[in-house]
């Protein structure tokens, strides 16, 4: 083992090796050639070729990367390429390039304002010519250092109108004139006259089938998502999606998400699970990366389980049975890249997520009994079962402060759940355990619509399109979550496929469960035939076969477990 500084090992023909094997105590390359991780640096030379040696560790200054010298031999540095970044100093032996990729500005309605420089990203605007506008408060923004940073299709209400430099709806240019950066109408040459249009709502991507070499047959559509601003099904579809890619390590998805559907990527899903926990689990490092390069997630964000993605990571390398091809060095190189993030103390700034503010607003207009904003969100398409992160919904809010008229159209005219828990009570609970007189009058009400929707019964056949398989899970999970069992009732009549499982495994039976829904459990126990899946299927947490065992006896004793909410203790994790 040399005991020195500075020795060239050989030209290096295939790879580096990652980080974590560079300080594995037992790695070969420390063990053979150099007398410490430290020492060792697999970089490239002057001529661009990949080198092993093990030389001094110098400090190198952001904006560049490390680099060996033959002549002298020794470490030296070189600023970023024109597409990479170096947003903070390393030492010489911890990268190869430097690590992140510039953002390219190819998002719907996106063009490139900056190129950046060495230390920072680009920076991207909107086409104002094509009818976007920013969602930002500059004109200019960088997508790693601002989630919100995408642009939306406005249309000005008169015709007449179109959008200047500023995004402000003003008087259209004359024919063959068009609105510079400077807010003039300027002459279009003939050069910019010849060029194609294209439609700004509708784009379409070529596909050639198998067996075609010439022209390109069939077309992917990508249509625009027309309001963002509005929590329904279709985001938690996408939210799904987003999550799905994350544990599948499918990065052309997460980036077609982020740039096309304006979703936040720090989304959370019934678990309070966000990509970077998916990622992390699974050991998809790149996913890690492309998390931490564009400071998408919180590093410190806790799941169901008050755990961060490290504290996940550590589990699943505990526990193997979920992933038995899953080996150390796997998990120890996912754990390395975490750390490294948290040592550099990478912030997102926090912000108040979409579903939170969305919650927000439907809970603040229940207790005000504001029911014109009530009527506004449902006529917008707003799930009006939405509940905060303690459980509270809409109904919740109007019972606890007494607003009649407002519990009368959720029921009447919302159909919101009212099997839905807030701090372990149902509204109903909470109209029992108040004894003010005036809230007595929504008991009768509240009795009435649960033996409404417990009564209920689906059709044998109901004539409807089947949905597709990812619309099915977030529908029943959903539903399993809220303790909509009318919902239920008619996805079996529509012939769903009810055990159906998402990314960590989970049923809508183990949803039902862990959220103490029994009239839920008790539909799927009985009716969907799942006993079966409950004796066996496990999720990646929660043994539900323990549960299962417990709550089933012949005479279907598990209502009373659930009813008296005897929860998971750590016995029945794996």
């Amino acid at each position: 083992m040399a005991m020195g500084y500075s020795k060239l090992i050989y030209k290096v023909t295939t790879r580096c090796p990652t980080r974590v094997e560079r300080r594995l105590q037992n790695s070969h390359w420390s063990r053979t050639y150099c007398s410490s991780v430290n020492v060792y640096h697999c970089i490239r030379d002057e001529r661009d070729n990949l080198v092993a040696t093990c030389n001094k560790p110098v400090q190198i200054p952001l904006g560049n990367y490390p680099i060996y010298l033959h002549r002298s031999d020794k470490i030296h540095y070189e600023r970023c390429p024109k597409h990479l970044y170096q947003p903070f100093p390393v030492w010489s032996y911890e990268i190869s390039d430097c690590e992140y990729e510039k953002s390219s500005c190819n998002g719907i309605g996106q063009i490139l304002c900056g190129n950046g420089n060495t230390t920072a990203d680009s920076t991207c605007g909107c086409d104002y010519k094509k009818g976007y506008v920013i969602n930002s408060q500059t004109k200019c923004c960088s997508p790693s250092r601002l989630e919100e940073c995408y642009c939306q299709y406005h249309t000005c209400e008169n015709n007449l109108q179109e959008l200047d430099a500023d995004f402000k709806c003003i008087n259209k240019c004359m024919d063959g004139y068009e609105r510079s950066p400077q807010n003039i109408c300027e002459q279009i040459s003939d050069t910019a006259k010849s060029k194609p249009s294209r439609d700004v709502s509708t784009t379409f991507e070529p596909i050639l089938l198998p067996g075609s070499f010439s022209k390109p047959i069939v077309y992917r559509e990508h249509r625009l998502i027309n309001d963002p601003e509005v929590y329904n099904e279709e985001y938690d579809i996408r939210s799904f999606r987003l999550l799905t890619a994350a544990a599948n390590g499918n990065l052309d998805e997460m980036r077609r998400l982020r740039y096309e559907d304006y979703i936040d990527m720090d989304v959370v899903d019934i678990n309070s699970r966000s990509a970077l926990h998916l990622a992390a689990c699974e050991g998809q490092n790149d996913v890690l990366n492309y998390i931490f390069r564009h400071n998408f997630c919180f590093l410190e964000a806790k799941d169901r389980w008050n755990r961060s993605a490290e504290d996940d990571t550590k589990w699943h390398q505990k526990h193997r049975q979920y992933k038995k091809e899953a080996r150390d060095e796997d998990y120890e190189e996912t754990l390395f890249i975490l750390k490294t993030y948290k040592n550099k103390n990478i912030n997102k700034q926090r912000k108040e997520p979409f579903k939170e503010r969305k919650t927000l607003q439907l809970l603040t207009a229940a207790r005000k009994g504001d029911l014109r904003t009530i009527k506004r969100l449902r006529e917008l398409g707003t799930d009006m079962d939405l509940a905060n992160y303690s459980g509270q919904t809409a109904l919740h809010a109007a019972v606890e402060m007494g607003m009649e008229e407002i519990v009368d159209y959720l029921i009447k005219e919302c159909e919101v759940s009212p099997f839905v828990r807030w701090r372990g009570k149902r509204p109903l609970d909470i109209v029992l355990a108040h004894g003010k007189h005036e809230k007595k009058k929504f008991v009768g009400k509240l009795q009435s619509y649960i033996s409404d929707l417990l009564e209920f019964k689906a059709e044998e056949k109901v004539h409807k399109v089947k949905p597709s398989e990812e619309y099915m899970i977030v529908r029943l999970l959903s539903c399993a979550s809220r303790g909509d069992i009318k919902q239920m009732k008619l996805f079996k009549a529509q012939g769903y496929t009810m055990d159906l499982k998402n990314y960590d495994s989970q049923t809508a039976l183990h949803i039902a469960v862990i959220e103490n829904q029994e009239e839920i459990v008790e539909f799927l126990l009985q009716e969907c035939n799942q006993i079966d899946i409950g004796k066996t299927h496990k999720d990646r947490r929660v043994r539900l076969s323990i549960a299962v065992k417990l709550l089933i006896s012949v005479e279907y004793s598990y209502k009373p477990y659930i009813r008296n909410k005897v929860s998971f203790k750590c016995g029945d994790c794996l």
